[in-house]
């Protein structure tokens, strides 16, 4: 007799990454009593480890309604330059905003490339969040095993949990970091593909008296360059205190393997025999070294010692039937650009809004095999972006190369134009990462190439009083289709396109119900009584922004399918056309569950 399916979602580990799919369950209409979360560690994390807050995070952030509670931390400090230093002497300062007032760099979104906040304070967020929804997080409880119900792969797990209870789940979420006991305990177990790489390095979070002369600011990072080692750098933690991080010794040989599910990869202090006190004082006479700026520091222990190597390593799949991994337990890499927590939140949401409709049997369960391919695909450019960036800091030579290498710098920081910046801002900030290409997302409209949000790419959420309501659905909604009627229409034909529209989104209402929300845009040049009394949500593009995002190659408008997470699934010219609607509707049917 198969037992009964107690939850829909067991999360293990209750980091950010376990925290963030948890409160998206709760904020997609998934009951509370149908999700639970475990953690291992009995009490919560007290240790900064991961910093970096990008902006698509914080957009994720507002969606689940926690961005404002960021925002206002005490800890919480955007970034707005970099400084680069020649040893003690300072060579460029590379701005991230266009001005003092602003907060941003970007058109098309709110927040910075990256704000700063010790980890422990944003899981303390997350967490009063998940509580507040109805989530108790169960702490010193571990996942010791689990296995199918069935003799199939599509079928609920049975979990052994440490306390000796079981629990049956619909799913396993394993963000249960880079020695996932969901990763090892899947069967074929999956393999962790990579290597470590030949470094040492000491880290310290310590007090520091930010109105010392030498102080390094505490709104920007600073890079701290030296002939034939390592950079170094110093990341403000909050007003006062910052975090140094430094290579002690590292080797280039960092040749791959492959490392499968039944091993660990050596992932954590090396010398455990030897004090804090004993590794802090290497960290400072490694700093004093290189003349680094280090002001007369307060006579007090520093808040948190640790010292480590790391890996760059990906798992070969994100799903074993009904077993999902993400965050650590799914890639780990360098901290070189701060993605790594970053990734692991933007996992957890993907999977989120997609376990949230297949929990209220409004969507396949194959949806969870298009999660694996995307976050894959994007942890798999992460990792080569990361790999990139350390090898570059560890590239510093000496001598002659060493003088011209700093000098360039020094001058590029000066001369390089914002425009230029952006671009690489964009990077870190993870805005232009997309799922063009993969299986989930349905080929472009050959009249539409070229011409605003392609499918796979994010929808931007702000430049109209309107536009962040599009980009996560209410109460669960699995999607949004639009109509959108561009300035290329005559009042005359708008009127006669918005009956056609109207008509079509009947089409789809009748098939997928309440499932998808509908929303016509339509130009300001449009009569106020085609936009009143309207069933569907008329909406008024005042300000021509969902024009420029929602392009058409004409008149006849355009029709979008926008996903939960705010990216573009699919899109087809011509909002009156019965073959567009029908196109929509069979893309759709792959993914939603008829009526």
């Amino acid at each position: 007799m198969t037992k009964e399916v107690e939850v829909d979602v067991l999360v293990s580990g209750a980091g950010p990454t376990g925290l963030t799919l948890t409160l998206t369950l709760l904020r997609c209409g998934v009951p509370p009593d149908r999700v639970r979360i475990i953690d291992k560690a009995p009490t919560p994390n007290d240790q900064s480890r991961a910093l970096g807050i990008c902006s698509r995070v914080m957009e994720f952030f507002s969606h689940l309604g926690v961005a404002e509670e960021f925002q206002q931390h005490r800890n919480f400090t955007p970034t707005k330059a970099g400084c680069l230093y020649d040893r003690g002497n300072l060579i460029g300062e590379l701005s991230i905003l266009p001005s003092e007032e602003d907060t941003t760099p970007f058109d098309d979104c709110a927040f910075p490339p990256m704000c700063i906040l010790p980890q422990f304070n944003t899981e303390e967020i997350l967490s009063r969040a998940v509580e507040k929804a109805g989530v108790k997080i169960e702490r010193g409880v571990e996942l010791k095993s689990f296995k199918r119900t069935e003799d199939n792969d599509n079928c609920p797990l049975e979990c052994t949990l440490s306390n000796g209870k079981t629990v049956t789940t619909n799913w396993l979420y394993g963000s249960d970091g880079a020695h996932s006991a969901v990763r090892k305990g899947a069967q074929p177990p999956v393999e962790f593909h990579g290597a470590a790489y030949g470094m040492h390095f000491l880290l310290a979070d310590i007090k520091v008296n930010p109105a010392a002369p030498d102080c390094p600011a505490m709104n920007k990072v600073t890079v701290v360059m030296a002939p034939n080692r390592p950079a170094s750098l110093f990341f403000p933690l909050g007003p006062d205190s910052g975090r140094w991080l430094a290579v002690e010794k590292w080797d280039t040989d960092t040749s791959t393997s492959t490392m499968g599910g039944s091993q660990d990869p050596s992932h954590g202090p090396q010398r455990g025999a030897e004090t804090e006190a004993s590794t802090y004082d290497r960290l400072l006479g490694l700093l004093s070294s290189i003349n680094a700026p280090l002001p007369n520091l307060p006579d007090e222990p520093p808040i948190w010692v640790s010292e480590f190597k790391i890996h760059h390593r990906i798992a070969s799949s994100y799903r074993r039937g009904r077993a999902l991994i993400g965050g650590d337990a799914a890639h780990i890499h360098s901290p070189a650009g701060g993605q790594g927590m970053n990734t692991g939140i933007s996992d957890a949401f993907n999977a989120g809004w997609r376990l949230a409709l297949i929990a209220k049997g409004k969507a396949k369960s194959d949806l969870m095999d298009e999660y694996a391919e995307e976050r894959l695909k994007v942890g798999e450019e992460i990792l080569s972006l990361a790999d990139s960036l350390t090898k570059g800091a560890l590239g510093v030579r000496g001598g002659l190369s060493y003088w011209f290498t700093t000098k360039l710098m020094g001058a590029a920081l000066a001369l390089v134009p914002l425009s230029f910046r952006k671009r690489g801002f964009r990077v870190l900030a993870q805005l232009d990462r997309n799922y063009s290409g993969c299986s989930s997302i349905g080929p472009d409209d050959p009249s539409l190439k070229g011409k605003g949000m392609a499918p796979g790419w994010r929808v931007p959420p702000v430049g109209s009083d309107f536009a962040s309501t599009l980009a996560f659905g209410e109460g669960g909604v699995g999607g949004m289709v639009l109509f959108v009627l561009n300035d290329q229409a005559t009042a005359e034909e708008q009127t006669v396109l918005m009956a056609a529209a109207m008509k079509r989104i009947e089409t789809l209402r009748s098939s997928f119900g309440d499932t998808l929300a509908y929303r016509l845009i339509v130009s300001a040049s449009s009569s106020e009584e085609n936009v009143q009394g309207k069933k569907t949500e008329v909406i008024v593009d005042k300000d021509g922004w969902a024009s420029k995002v929602f392009s058409a190659p004409s008149s006849e408008g355009s029709i979008y399918f926008v996903r939960p997470d705010g990216y573009v699934g699919f899109r087809v010219a011509g909002v009156a056309a019965e073959g567009g609607t029908e196109k929509m509707k069979q893309f759709l049917g792959k993914m939603v569950v008829v009526s």
